[in-house]
């Protein structure tokens, strides 16, 4: 067996298993879904909250084996389904050359439509047998349900909001004849992963479903899940992060688990920790400083396309482009705001303001087309940025056009940096107000 290394602890680009945390509530939802006959699954979510690594962890409960399709931008229902035939590896017989005895050994012989399969089978030597791949046959969503029932597998669809518009409905139908089918294959399973308010798109289709399917929401991993992620770390590497360096570190990650595995792994790779030392090693600020500039280096082109992709506006506004919002969000200094926030500072701004479009306006920025720059929080009618690191790059772009000064990446860095440090302080006052807040909401709520 292969020694554990980094790369096996800290995957900001892979699902986690040695630093996996459980999320109980996620569980028992996921758990009361996969022992439900008939009952199909929608896993949705922001980006890098951990979608496929709740499942990957889970699935093995349930499945031995899984087909996997994953969509890319403007994909067809056509294309999935000739994707998920594909990777069922099914052949079904063509012809036979009478030499010398055949023999098909190992997998799951069925008949369907008429057709004889063979799933998961070898050609022995012997008489030579002519067989076909099933997707040169005509497929559809009903021989793929009794193919897949029949393999005893579970079929996965990751990124299924990237179907295009038109194929949503057809999406709908499919997860429809999978249920339908339950009666005959109990453990018949198509579980989609998609992004945020991506399950409605498929419920809305066909009320039936809504009874008959999981929609469960992963959230945002809450502080002491990111902590539990560094600590795990730490025991299988014999490293040890300062309390301080961990706060920072969860603090920056934003609820997202990938940029705690990022953060972590670079900090391991500057001090040429690869495997499980002998010796203890402490990490400090200093560590974390350098890591963090590291972080904003690699990324500084991400965050540039992040930054044109949700600024880019087909028709011009007059008060309310994405960029001028994102540039009034950092001048406001606040760390959550609700529309009315930005409309009374754009009032100060233009006299003759009217804020007819701004709540969506900032709906949009929370929407995968605008790469999820916002986040929206329901208990508080309140928005905020989903990633720190952007927040501080928007603050230096908006410094850059202040100053109308050309920004090296050199300088991008070190003021992403300044800004994070000032960022921290003011979240970790924000976290204090509030907490005071509900201490007085509480001791009002007593008295009353």
């Amino acid at each position: 067996m292969n020694e554990i290394t980094i790369y096996d602890i800290f995957t900001p680009a892979s699902p986690a298993s040695l630093t996996f945390v459980e999320r109980n509530s996620l569980n028992q939802k996921l758990d009361r879904a996969f022992n439900t006959t008939g009952k199909q699954i929608i896993l949705y979510g922001h980006s890098g909250t951990g979608k496929t690594t709740i499942l990957k962890n889970k699935i093995s409960t349930y499945y031995s084996k899984k087909i996997t399709t994953r969509c890319l931008k403007n994909i067809t229902i056509d294309d999935i389904i000739l994707d998920a035939f594909n990777e069922l590896d099914i052949y079904y017989r063509d012809s036979i050359e009478t030499v010398s005895d055949a023999k098909i050994s190992g997998g799951i012989s069925a008949k369907f439509l008429g057709i004889q399969a063979k799933i998961g089978a070898e050609i022995s030597e012997g008489n030579k047998e002519t067989l076909k791949k099933v997707v040169s046959m005509q497929l559809t969503p009903p021989t793929l349900a009794k193919f897949i029932g029949e393999s005893g597998c579970c079929w996965i669809i990751e990124d299924f909001h990237k179907v295009i518009s038109k194929d949503k409905d057809r999406l709908s139908q499919i997860m429809k004849v999978f249920m339908d089918m339950a009666d005959e294959y109990p453990k018949l399973k198509m579980i989609t992963i998609g992004a945020v308010n991506s399950a409605r798109e498929v419920i809305q289709y066909d009320k039936e479903m809504k009874n008959r399917v999981a929609e469960i929401n992963i959230e945002l991993m809450e502080y002491d899940q990111l902590r539990q992620i560094i600590e795990k770390g730490e025991l299988l590497l014999n490293i040890k992060f300062d309390e301080a360096v961990k706060e920072k570190i969860v603090s920056f990650s934003s609820g997202l688990p990938a940029v705690t595995h990022n953060l972590c792994l670079l900090i391991c790779q500057q001090n040429n920790v690869v495997k499980k030392r002998k010796t203890l090693i402490n990490f400090s600020a200093s560590h974390l400083k350098k890591a963090v500039n590291e972080f904003i280096k690699e990324n500084e082109d991400t965050f540039k396309s992040i930054f044109e992709t949700a600024t880019f506006c087909k028709y011009q506004r007059q008060y309310e482009h994405p960029k001028d919002l994102l540039y009034l969000i950092i001048e406001s200094k606040l760390e959550e705001f609700t529309a009315n926030d930005l409309s009374q500072l754009l009032k100060k701004k233009y006299r003759n303001y009217k804020p007819s479009n701004l709540k969506n306006y900032l709906d949009e920025l929370t929407e995968i087309e605008r790469e999820e720059v916002l986040r929206y929080h329901k208990a508080t009618n309140s928005y905020y940025f989903s990633n720190p690191f952007f927040k501080s790059y928007v603050a230096a772009k908006h410094f850059e056009e202040l100053e109308n000064v050309s920004f090296t990446k050199t300088k991008i860095v070190k003021t992403m940096s300044t800004y994070l440090e000032e960022l921290d302080l003011a979240r970790v006052q924000f976290l204090k107000d509030f907490e005071d807040f509900d201490d007085r909401f509480e001791d009002f709520e007593e008295n009353e």
